[in-house]
């Protein structure tokens, strides 16, 4: 197989050239899901395209366990003659064609359910002789957003489009290599703060500027749309059972204990890609303790605030205007609290912007910490819904400083990094 995974999860497979294998993509264990196949071009392969079954042990019994829904396949290209197209369960399916693939990954809601087009022409020039480019005419290339590393990623969501029918989440897609993740075989057992989200419909997504695999920008209506990620959920207990080659595990684990999105007196941050016209783009607080993130329709600042024990303090920058006759401008934005130096920084557009404060700051060592939900798109209070799309959003856990980064490194990965060179 070209691409082999035994226990993959949350891979990205894109544009790549793959030529003259048995198979193109096997996946031993799929139930993890969350996966992206796109803009690969593939020739040559003898057995099978699409493996999503590789250990042979059918996943027919199991079949409820994978999570189909967060997969996508989109805009890939193949000139091959395989025995099988693709399969997702041993013994129990087999898919000789594109078009009868495709239907079996709609009817399991695959996020991305088009695999892609099939030539009867060879793609590359002289693949045999290492020349992987493409033929005059053919042409196929991705675009998928890769953020660059930051320090205890707790929450990430990119706002791919859900299939229609499909649980209506934004799947969460941090990261944090805690002790938590004590095998490869469990990883997706680990609670996720997926967003929930309120009000929606599969026809609010729209096109991104950071992908184009699938719809992947949320339109906010600004009158009673929102999401939300359970803090409950975020710090539950867990009771984990598996399996590794050589031996079972039986291990609790106190929630108390993993790093959420409720802050405590860390420094953090916010990264945002969106298009803001006004209202509460992200919330966690009560009232007396927490943060929120808000755009200001008055002067069109963007204002981050924090409360600690009833009292506000506000950090808030101008927002550039909106262009005649662009319907949709989006921004990149990083909000960052230095709660060592008593600070706050915005980045926009890869620029550090001018900030003005009210307010105390929160004194050294106080806690923001609370047990109100996280919302986005709306306030605390069920008012000021936030009007305008959102992207891309992450929250960390420490400075670009903590992450030993720098806007100019993060910035230029992120909107003019390898992934997308031509």
């Amino acid at each position: 197989s070209a691409f082999q995974e035994i226990y993959g999860f949350q891979n990205s497979y894109f544009n790549n050239r793959i030529y003259r294998f048995g198979a193109a993509f096997r996946r031993q264990l799929p139930e993890a899901g969350r996966n992206v196949y796109a803009g690969n071009v593939i020739e040559d392969i003898s057995d099978i395209v699409f493996d999503f079954d590789g250990w042979r042990q059918s996943m027919s019994a199991a079949a409820n366990s994978v999570d189909y829904t967060t997969n996508i396949l989109a805009d890939n290209i193949f000139s091959v003659s395989p025995r099988c197209f693709g399969m997702l369960e041993y013994k129990k399916d087999k898919y000789l064609t594109v078009k009868d693939f495709s239907a079996e990954l709609q009817k399991r809601l695959f996020a991305g359910s088009d695999p892609g087009k099939e030539y009867s022409k060879p793609l590359m020039r002289d693949p045999s002789a290492g020349d992987f480019r493409l033929r005059d005419g053919v042409e196929c290339r991705a675009k998928v957003f890769v953020p660059w590393g930051l320090k205890e990623c707790v929450g990430e969501w990119e706002f791919r489009r859900p299939a229609a029918g499909g649980k209506m989440i934004v799947p969460d897609a941090s990261f944090n290599y805690t002790g938590e993740y004590m095998h490869r075989t469990m990883y997706m057992l680990v609670p996720r703060n997926n967003l929930t989200l309120h009000n929606f419909q599969v026809s609010d997504f729209i096109n991104s500027p950071t992908e184009d695999i699938i719809p992947s920008a949320l339109v906010f209506n600004g009158v009673n749309q929102y999401a939300s990620a359970s803090n409950a959920d975020s710090k539950r207990d867990m009771h984990y059972k598996f399996r590794t080659f050589t031996k079972p595990y039986d291990v609790k684990y106190n929630g108390s204990e993993r790093q959420t999105f409720d802050m405590g007196n860390n420094n953090f941050l916010i990264e945002l890609v969106f298009d803001g016209r006004k209202g509460t783009v992200l919330s966690k607080n009560d009232g007396k303790n927490g943060y929120a993130l808000r755009i200001t329709g008055e002067n069109r600042s963007v204002a981050l605030e924090l409360f600690c024990n009833g009292r506000k303090f506000t950090a808030s920058a101008v927002m550039p205007e909106p262009v005649d006759g662009v319907e949709r401008y989006f921004h990149h934005l990083i909000a960052e609290v230095d709660r060592q130096n008593s600070e706050v920084n915005f980045y926009l557009d890869g620029k550090k912007v001018k900030t003005s404060y009210s307010g105390e700051f929160p004194a050294s060592g106080s806690s923001l910490s609370n047990q109100a939900d996280l919302l986005v798109g709306r306030n605390a209070a069920g008012e000021d819904y936030f009007a305008g799309a959102i992207d891309y959003l992450r929250i960390s856990r420490g400075t670009l400083k903590n992450a030993e980064t720098n806007i100019d490194e993060l910035y230029n990965w992120e909107f003019a990094g390898p992934a997308l060179k031509r």
